[in-house]
């Protein structure tokens, strides 16, 4: 499951197979996210190295459905992704739209798994030594 090839065609193209994924994870979650979350993880890692402030939140707002509809596999599926938003919010994203999302996905996190929310705290707790 590879979105890269796509971000490289347009960003029309990236909307779009959003909008398909989106789908997918609203009919059918637990085994979307079993099956593809891994790679989808991976290519969300990588775009959101070289895509626009209107292209992270895009992937964000993925990431943030997917821990809304499941609350338990969303965030372990995810996982890589997290310790990102994470250090956004700390640092001060200095994007107000890309912050909110940040806000969002970290809250889903907090309010729906807390002792998922809890061992990240502790991760990144253990990677800033504090």
């Amino acid at each position: 499951f590879k979105i890269n090839s796509l971000a490289e065609l347009s960003s029309e193209n990236l909307r779009t197979c959003f909008k398909i994924i989106n789908g997918y994870i609203f009919l059918s979650s637990t085994e979307f996210l079993q099956t593809y979350a891994v790679g989808l993880c991976q290519s969300f890692c990588e775009l959101l190295k070289e895509i626009t402030t209107e292209g992270q939140v895009q992937v964000l707002k993925v990431v943030e459905n997917a821990l809304k509809v499941n609350p338990v596999l969303g965030p372990q599926m995810f996982q890589p992704i997290l310790p990102c938003v994470f250090r956004g919010i700390i640092e001060g994203e200095r994007y107000p739209v890309v912050m909110s999302t940040y806000l969002g996905v970290m809250g889903r996190v907090l309010l729906q798994n807390t002792s998922f929310f809890s061992s990240l705290l502790n991760e990144m707790a253990h990677k800033f030594n504090q």
